[in-house]
């Protein structure tokens, strides 16, 4: 009796943590033999495989997701809709409507616009995916758009661009509020939650972007209401949808795949019941977060990153990363005190919500030992813990920058936050605050907390004016004031600059003349005979540009002597927001 106990747990354990160790175990080779990972992960097979998984992603998810709406659709068929349900949400996506394309409808955020143009523009050197994804790792996002443009033929410019991330950014805020509904089962606080969420500056940041953040947050978003859906419901399709999600997300955002790829195989390990079917989808998803892993674990062992590692030094061990680790932990929380709420890096949820996930975390391990069920209500509040001290602890512990500069990774998490801040009130109340109007008394005090909040966090308020990109507002007054001849080729020193042919979806019109002094030879050698040129001078660049930004001085005067008897026109001159530009014609007979 006592051996049949014994091997029923072991074989429990077995099924628990398979995944788990495998996933440790696999972290652990690729570490010990980090030459070998590097030497993968820069191969062509690797970058070609990635551009595959990315595409096969993509068609998956849409196609589980259709499934998923005509599951749901037939449900509804037979379920009464209550009036309340549509009314809340018809109020959500008018509000995120109203604040994402009329509060914020000339605003064009993203710090990496600079990289967003150069990827873009990337897309017409070579065979389609090899030049940009192996120039530029994070451009894995813009698979979708090299298949628009390399295979279709469809013209993308960052206007198309910007407004489908707007058209995203209402769909990513609506599903906060649906989370928000499934784990509460209240409209009014999954609008209290709603409306905390858009109170913070990094949130806002993302929703007017035209960079790929913000679909790494809608997908992570998503990720996490799949899983919930599937905690209550055990739809297949629901668990699918949830690991293709993270697994998109951690393509547009590769840190990712480390910070919530990592808690969430944990979860799942743990606490998801595995049939057949759910063991062989969390075996594939296993297999694809380690082929992406493979690149962060590049950058944390064989980079020389001051951020990531504390100081230079040459020789990576376990030793001393956990030296480091130290150092970096002290540095942050000591030093900085990035958990001071003075400096505008915390507030109010993150103070609350620590300690109900300390509080959740100590409740899961207790649980565990004595090998008691945690209620399904429950498990989705638990993840949220479980992701968010993993995320913190990695930030705090493992970044010299910390929480000051992690608002790009802070937003994916940040729904927890306001959730496991809420889920700890209503249960403070339930347990010491009883009357009876407890749903009164739980409004009353979330809201009085959301207030509180606000008031005393730097990063925290309704203020929807953001500046405008330099460049994307560059680009809008030139479009006003010109339109190109689209028989005419454009002068190019490599995809980034100029990027004119960025601003009008003319990359088949580009000519690349390569890097100076290269440029004037080969431009000197090209046949002009019967063509016109565009070339578009830039002539605000710094000296901080041509040192860090791959920029490249060109002597417009030189090109005037290249071009010979070729007639020479200014189009266009500007001098919009301080920036110097003047767009030059050169027709040739």
């Amino acid at each position: 009796m006592r051996f049949h106990k014994l091997k029923k747990k072991l074989d429990s354990l077995h099924t628990n943590y398979s995944f788990m160790a495998i996933l440790i175990c696999s972290l652990a080779l690729m570490t010990l033999f980090k030459n070998i990972n590097k030497a993968i992960v820069h191969t062509h097979f690797y970058i070609w495989l990635n551009c595959l998984i990315m595409a096969l992603l993509f068609l998956a998810f849409g196609f589980y997701f259709v499934v998923f709406i005509l599951n749901y659709h037939r449900k509804l068929k037979i379920q009464k809709i209550k009036k309340q349900d549509v009314f809340f949400s018809c109020l959500v996506i008018g509000i995120s409507a109203f604040i994402i394309f009329i509060l914020m409808k000339d605003t064009c955020t993203g710090q990496v616009f600079q990289k967003f143009r150069f990827i873009m523009g990337n897309l017409f050197i070579k065979p389609i995916y090899y030049d940009t994804l192996f120039f530029w790792p994070k451009s894995f996002a813009m698979v979708p758009y090299t298949i628009l443009i390399g295979i279709f033929h469809v013209k993308i410019i960052p206007e198309i661009v910007l407004v489908i991330n707007k058209i995203l950014a209402v769909f990513f805020l609506f599903v906060v509020f649906l989370i928000s509904k499934k784990l509460f089962k209240s409209n009014f606080i999954a609008l209290f939650v709603f409306f905390s969420f858009i109170s913070s500056e990094f949130v806002k940041l993302n929703l007017s972007t035209i960079n790929y953040t913000l679909i790494s947050l809608l997908f992570t978003y998503l990720s996490m209401f799949f899983l919930f859906d599937y905690i209550s419901k055990k739809n297949k399709e629901s668990f699918i949808l949830s690991g293709l999600s993270l697994l998109i997300a951690s393509y547009y955002r590769i840190e990712l795949s480390f910070l919530l790829g990592v808690p969430y195989l944990f979860f799942v390990s743990i606490f998801i019941k595995k049939n057949k079917f759910i063991k062989k989808i969390t075996a594939v998803f296993l297999i694809l977060l380690l082929i992406r892993l493979m690149v962060v674990i590049m950058a944390f062992t064989t980079m020389d990153v001051a951020e990531r590692q504390g100081t230079h030094y040459n020789e990576f061990t376990t030793f001393n990363v956990l030296k480091h680790s130290v150092y970096i932990f002290h540095n942050n929380i000591i030093v900085n005190q990035d958990l001071n709420i003075k400096y505008g890096f915390v507030n109010l949820f993150d103070y609350v919500c620590i300690l109900v996930s300390l509080i959740l975390v100590f409740n899961l391990i207790t649980h565990l030992s004595w090998n008691k069920k945690i209620k399904s209500d429950n498990l989705p509040f638990h993840f949220c813990a479980i992701a968010y001290l993993f995320f913190m602890f990695f930030q705090l512990g493992f970044t010299v920058h910390g929480l000051r500069y992690s608002f790009k990774y802070s937003v994916h998490v940040f729904i927890c936050a306001i959730l496991l801040s809420f889920y700890g009130i209503r249960w403070v109340a339930s347990k010491f605050l009883k009357i009876k109007n407890q749903k009164a008394l739980n409004f009353f005090l979330i809201l009085l907390f959301i207030v509180l909040t606000i008031i005393t966090a730097d990063n925290l308020n309704y203020s929807f004016a953001f500046e405008t990109q330099p460049l994307y507002a560059e680009m809008l007054n030139i479009k006003k004031n010109i339109e190109l001849d689209s028989s005419c080729k454009i002068i190019k020193i490599h995809s980034g600059q100029p990027p004119l042919d960025f601003f009008y979806g003319l990359q088949e019109n580009a000519v690349f003349f390569g890097m100076p002094p290269e440029f004037y030879e080969n431009l000197g050698k090209y046949n002009k005979k019967g063509k016109c040129f565009y070339y578009y001078n830039q002539k605000y660049y710094t000296d901080y540009d041509y040192n860090q930004n791959f920029v490249f001085r060109i002597d417009v005067n030189e090109i005037d002597k290249l071009m010979g008897s070729c007639k020479k026109t200014i189009e266009f001159e500007s001098s919009f927001q301080g920036r110097s530009v003047e767009l030059i014609k050169y027709t040739c007979t």
